[in-house]
């Protein structure tokens, strides 16, 4: 039998891989330091997180988030929480190949079918941080190349 796809995670999970190789390109091809206005920064660098990006949304949105999801709202709600505070702590440390935007990503999608069920401050929780670590996430790299 077919997996359906909910039409909602399937828009949280493209608009996390734009934000983390939008991030990677200005990272690695524009650059964030004055320094770097010399042409492209490291090409092989943004080829490689790119490529490690689609690799965890493949993982998480192929595999995590419907195995949760299948397991009821509280279930999701739980691991929701546990993606986007693994989007911040350890992910920042791994922000340079975009991991922490496509975690914070399934977080929100978690987060969003959790809230169906009993556990809706984790869920919340979920949401909240999931779309804080893509929303500034996404502004910092923007606001680094305005500057």
């Amino acid at each position: 039998m077919p997996v359906r796809r909910d039409p909602n995670v399937v828009l949280v999970g493209i608009v996390a891989l734009v934000v983390a190789v939008g991030a990677m390109a200005i990272d690695h091809l524009v650059g964030t330091e004055r320094a770097d206005d010399d042409g492209l920064v490291d090409p092989t660098m943004f080829a490689i997180s790119a490529v490690l990006s689609l690799a965890f949304a493949a993982l998480l949105f192929g595999w995590l988030v419907p195995r949760e999801t299948r397991k009821g709202p509280e279930r999701a709600a739980r691991s929701g929480l546990v993606c986007s505070v693994a989007s911040v702590v350890p992910g920042i440390a791994f922000i340079w190949v975009g991991f922490p935007f496509v975690v914070a990503g399934a977080g929100l999608a978690l987060g969003l079918d959790g809230r169906r069920g009993r556990r809706r401050i984790e869920a919340a929780a979920a949401v909240g941080i999931g779309a804080l670590v893509l929303v500034l996430g996404a502004a910092a790299y923007v606001v680094a190349v305005i500057r």
